[in-house]
């Protein structure tokens, strides 16, 4: 939605604090929220969002033409929507923690004097379902809601989202939610028991009408202990750069998180990065070198950094981290002494194309090597599966033997075409070889593995190809 907000209309700051009404906005809000650009508003049965896009709007507001009088560009975008729960008993607000306020608010219409309404640093809906409490808070300017669940007690959390055009669960579990304002993405809920430990609990998101979600338990969850749900949070944020300060280039290109929440990053870097002691490779060898970055779960200073590379251009495009911190990496090499592994598939840099991948595992701690192998053709995607067996696509002129075909019968190929393949798990060999044909090149830039040890790849329109 559209709207011409007056000039003076500052959405680029805001309390930050949960702010009590009193006057200062429409009746039946109870409560509000404001953090830059977003604002939630705090009903006696719903929650309603919204978040402000400026376009232009230091720019002056076009001259009025009367012989074609049009509507005011509007300076805006608003983002509005509203989350209702299914089932709820009725809100019960609790607030906590009491802060100073400085934001004053005058009522015109009745005595003019200024009133300084209570603000507080958390909401509480106790007993948005039996034994269910929703807790919402200001993590860094972020609106941080937390579903708290009492030992003993059978949740079943359920909400309809309204005000976008397509709601849906993706294939990796996460809410997204579309209009013509763009996309927002609500990540899977990071959940665990309260038994001391933080035991992490496998809660889902489930589409259970068109726009309405509910959280999915395991069938075995007891509950003996109580429960935290948190279906947003921002665990941290920060700047990436090492301790060059001229001439300096790094990308990210890929990140990923293992069990322990952990975060794993590639790319590639001619910056340099402080090394650990113990890990692979400490030092910047080519003119540009992949790397391999884990972060601790909490942020703050990385637990290693890895170099990747040889003497020339190494680019590190995609990894695949397992539950127990290993990495698979993938990307473009033209380095002739790129490290490698001995008895893998591709010990030495093929000559039969002028486009050479690789694929090198890395152990959890950054120690050693797994395996590390040249790859034929040019490769952007990798995934691997609970035996350590990897799946790469590289495209080129055929690299590597067809082990099964799996196009309609009479399909011509034509330039570059997608190759599938997995390896076995010391990446000595491939175990399987398909070829997607087409009349021109096909290349793939996305493959998902799903638990059946299926892959998902997309090349132009998606497809599931069984393996």
């Amino acid at each position: 939605m559209a709207f011409d907000l007056p000039k003076n209309q500052n959405l680029e700051t805001g309390s930050q604090a949960f702010m009590k009404n009193q006057g200062q906005w429409e009746d039946g809000c109870l409560y509000h929220f404001r953090s830059g650009l977003f604002q939630a508003s705090f009903y006696s049965d719903r929650i309603v969002f919204t978040v402000a896009n400026p376009k232009d709007k230091f720019a002056a507001p076009p001259k009025p033409n009367p012989e074609h009088p049009e509507p005011p560009n509007p300076r805006f975008m608003l983002q509005v929507w509203e989350i209702s729960y299914q089932n709820a008993l009725p809100f019960q607000f609790e607030v906590q923690a009491p802060l100073e306020n400085k934001i004053g608010y005058a009522k015109i219409h009745k005595n003019g004097k200024i009133v300084y309404p209570e603000q507080f640093e958390n909401l509480r809906i106790k007993n948005l379902y039996e034994g269910v409490d929703a807790v919402f808070s200001n993590y860094n300017g972020v609106l941080k809601i937390d579903y708290i669940i009492k030992p003993g007690s059978k949740p079943n959390i359920v909400f309809t989202v309204n005000g976008f055009t397509e709601t849906r669960v993706d294939e990796r579990g996460n809410i997204v939610l579309k209009s013509e304002f763009g996309q927002l993405v609500d990540s899977i809920p990071y959940s665990y028991e309260q038994n001391g430990t933080r035991t992490p609990i496998d809660v889902r998101y489930a589409q259970t009408g068109k726009h309405t979600f509910a959280l999915q338990f395991p069938e075995d969850f007891n509950n003996e202990n109580g429960a935290v749900v948190d279906p947003f949070y921002l665990d941290y944020s920060t700047y990436f750069y090492g301790n060059n300060l001229t001439n300096i280039l790094t990308y990210i290109y890929d990140v990923n998180v293992d069990a322990n929440n952990n975060s794993y990053i590639t790319g590639l870097t001619t910056d340099k990065y402080p090394g650990k002691p113990g890990t692979y490779d400490t030092t910047l060898a080519g003119s540009y070198d992949a790397y391999l970055c884990k972060m601790p779960s909490g942020g703050g200073k990385p637990d290693y950094f890895i170099y990747l590379g040889g003497t020339s251009t190494d680019y590190g495009y995609a990894m695949a981290t397992i539950d127990n911190g290993d990495n698979y990496l993938t990307g473009y090499t033209s380095s002739v002494d790129y490290p490698i592994t001995s008895g893998v598939l591709e010990p030495t840099r093929p000559n039969t194309t002028s486009y050479v991948s690789y694929v090198t595992g890395i152990k959890s701690d950054g120690s050693a090597l797994i395996y590390s192998t040249y790859l034929k053709g040019y490769c952007w995607v990798i995934d691997v599966n609970s035996q350590g067996q990897v799946y790469v696509a590289p495209y080129g002129n055929n690299p590597y033997t067809v082990t099964k075909d799996i196009n309609p019968p009479g399909q011509v190929g034509g330039g570059f075409e997608a190759n599938i393949i997995r390896l076995n798990s010391t990446g000595s060999a491939i175990l399987n070889c398909v070829e997607l044909k087409g009349f021109g090149s096909e290349y793939l830039y996305a493959l998902t593995i799903d638990k059946k040890t299926r892959f998902m790849l997309q090349v132009g329109p998606a497809a599931t190809i069984y393996l």
